[in-house]
């Protein structure tokens, strides 16, 4: 996480960094791959409420017709962010305590993925050119941010990005438009839901606020496509008067 950070600061600043640095592993989940890295040849792992764990040791046995016991060794939790022991002179206390610090030193794969997403949507205002994700498309205007995040990260991480200069050619703003288009018909599909389902106010704003988003970020695609995103404009703006209604007599009911 460090190394992340300190990167990302250098490059824009502590303040971009703390918000778009991926984020650390959960205590409870550095735990549990700790716990885990045992091996359940030797211990009995079992994962009890709120997090804690009980590890017992298997032993063979002719006491049973199992040929296995377990003999209770050590209970194992997470308490105001620290590792906890049942037993602090265990022999496994060293043993895990030094696994849990290296695991939560490292960020999970998916931590790093949902942040650079966000990031990209949230900084960059891309869209997704495939539906399960993994292909972005970067306005021009934005594609410095982009390559210097990128290379942040890229130089940090496991992560790769691979970056292909855009033509924009017939094949190419068909393939964006209906990428821009179906982003904003996902939104208004979200907003139908919640006016059928009767969420309430609270839902109701979300969905106008996200709406309204929607607009704003056709509106900046316009300068590439065109006229081309009228209907889709025209639909969300259908959208956002039905919604707003909706608002309006949440409160006034």
């Amino acid at each position: 996480y460090e190394t992340i950070h300190d990167a990302l600061a250098v490059e824009f600043g502590n303040d971009f960094a703390d918000r778009w640095c991926p984020d650390k592993p959960s205590e409870k989940l550095c735990l549990r791959k700790a716990v885990m890295s045992l091996g359940k040849k030797t211990y009995n792992l079992d994962n009890l409420r709120k997090g804690d764990w009980a590890i017992s040791l298997r032993e063979r046995t002719e006491d049973n017709g199992v040929g296995v016991k377990y003999m209770p060794t050590l209970r194992v939790g997470i308490e105001d962010g620290e590792v906890k022991f049942s037993d602090q002179e265990h022999e496994l206390v060293p043993v895990l305590q030094a696994k849990y610090e290296e695991i939560r030193r490292g960020i999970p794969s998916e931590n790093i993925r949902a942040k650079v997403q966000e990031f990209f949507k949230r900084e960059l205002d891309t869209v997704a050119m495939r539906a399960a994700g993994g292909v972005e498309y970067v306005r021009a205007d934005n594609s410095e941010l982009f390559e210097k995040y990128a290379n942040c990260i890229a130089a940090t991480t496991d992560t790769d990005f691979t970056v292909t200069d855009v033509v924009h050619g017939p094949n190419s703003i068909a393939a964006l438009t209906k990428a821009v288009v179906a982003e904003a018909e996902r939104e208004m599909q979200l907003c139908s839901d919640a006016l059928l389902d009767d969420l309430g106010s609270r839902a109701y704003s979300n969905r106008r606020k996200a709406i309204v988003e929607q607009q704003e970020k056709l509106e900046r695609y316009t300068s590439i496509l065109g006229s081309s995103l009228d209907d889709a404009k025209a639909a969300l703006e259908d959208c956002k008067v039905e919604v707003s209604a909706a608002v309006l007599a949440s409160f006034s009911g």
